[in-house]
């Protein structure tokens, strides 16, 4: 699926398929790093990856997650990444918009994801 031709509002309420929940699990502890001193929203997008993650969390609400870190791990979006300043710019609006589409469960995952980014070293 082309990430960059769909729209977040497709995914709600949607089961992640597992071609997708592969490349999230696979690529975004990476591309985190690589990223990470360039995006003032690594804990938006942890807490994300993290109720992604959550197996109690119910499979059928995890959609939006996933587009969102599908789009944050692409390496091609609307805005290239490599662009300074502006690179990060639509990746932020998309997690953004995932994390206001979660507003009643993602503050105890921006909790976990304070502890998450300093036990892997990122803070």
């Amino acid at each position: 699926m082309n990430i960059t031709k769909s729209n977040i509002s497709d995914w709600k309420d949607k089961e992640p398929n597992q071609k997708s929940s592969k490349k999230v699990r696979q690529n975004f502890k990476e591309y985190l790093k690589k990223a990470f001193g360039s995006i003032p929203f690594a804990e938006e997008a942890v807490a994300l990856y993290l109720l992604f993650n959550d197996p109690e969390y119910p499979t059928t609400k995890k959609g939006v997650a996933v587009f969102a870190l599908l789009y944050f791990i692409a390496p091609v979006d609307l805005v290239p990444d490599t662009l300074p300043v502006v690179g990060f710019l639509d990746d932020a609006g998309i997690i953004a918009a995932a994390i206001s589409m979660y507003h009643e469960d993602i503050p105890v995952y921006r909790e976990k994801a304070k502890k998450w980014l300093k036990d892997n070293g990122f803070k």
